[in-house]
């Protein structure tokens, strides 16, 4: 199960990576973005239960506990830093900084 599952993750975010512009194809192009997008949110949603089963599955014994928290640990440590480099980075991103007027935060 979680092959399948990163193999959804892999391939939604391949196709995110070739999908047509706007110019393109029109409105279908962001109708296309937001289905890949659920698509990524559902497996990452799979990728971590699954992710914990194996972990705990091949831990070696009385290590179970250690090696199933590791998982939840590391989401709580992605989020912390998500926080704090948007905290780092938001004198960059203001209106005012932005070199265009709208985009900001891809100068940043």
């Amino acid at each position: 199960m979680l092959v399948l599952v990163i193999a959804l993750m892999t391939g939604a975010t391949t196709l995110i990576g070739v999908l047509p512009t706007y110019a393109t194809v029109g409105a279908l192009a962001p109708w296309l973005l937001t289905f890949l997008r659920v698509l990524q949110g559902l497996s990452a949603g799979g990728e971590f239960g699954g992710a914990v089963s194996l972990l705990t599955e091949f831990a070696p014994p009385g290590r179970r506990g250690l090696y199933g928290a590791w998982q939840s640990f590391t989401v709580a440590l992605g989020l912390l830093g998500g926080a704090g480099s948007r905290r780092c980075w938001r004198p960059c991103s203001t209106p005012v900084n932005w070199p265009t007027g709208a985009g900001g935060w891809r100068s940043c």
